[in-house]
């Protein structure tokens, strides 16, 4: 079992590492970088200066490799979704496809002095959360659950970086049941 990881409009190597590493570490799985792809035009709101997080889900979902596990899409521009101002991911279980941003995880955003550890510890979270999605988890209420709503940075860092046992044992069956 693999996920695959497609680069979204060339992001930072420091991205790529940092959701390579959430996922062998955190999940256990082998990982497979497929190359960088250009978006379309019309997922990018030049308004808003974001990208339309749900356009890069429908796209994910039809350009994923089909033996992979899940698919995760890394970009390092802003995204948003209906009703919200900013998102940091999305997921989708039945299109088996996630999408994850982390400009805002870095100091360069915010005009702050870079942070790698934060920036990795923030990225595993994230990581975890949008794949657990796609691996049929749900948002938990746990505080200690990586699972739990996190809208906010402060949200975000606050959270754990590891499952509740009762999220781990729900995604311990789906994986043992994909082998």
């Amino acid at each position: 079992m693999w996920i695959e990881v497609i680069p979204l409009n060339n992001p930072s190597r420091d991205s790529l590492v940092a959701v390579v590493y959430a996922i062998q570490d955190g999940l256990g799985l082998k990982t497979h970088i497929s190359p960088s792809i250009d978006l379309p035009k019309d997922s990018y709101n030049a308004a808003r200066k974001q990208y339309y997080a749900d356009s890069l889900l429908l796209l994910l979902s039809k350009i994923r490799t089909p033996s992979s596990l899940r698919t995760i899409g890394v970009i390092d521009e802003d995204l948003y979704s209906e009703n919200l101002n900013y998102v940091f991911g999305s997921a989708s279980q039945t299109e088996k496809s996630a999408v994850v941003s982390l400009i805002r995880f870095t100091g360069n955003f915010w005009g702050l002095k870079e942070d790698s550890q934060l920036f990795l510890k923030r990225a595993r979270k994230l990581v975890l959360h949008e794949l657990g999605h796609t691996l049929g988890l749900h948002h938990c209420t746990d505080p200690c659950c990586v699972m739990l709503f996190s809208n906010t940075l402060a949200e975000l860092d606050s959270s754990s970086e590891h499952f509740c046992p009762s999220c781990a044992a729900k995604l311990n069956s789906f994986l043992e049941t994909s082998r």
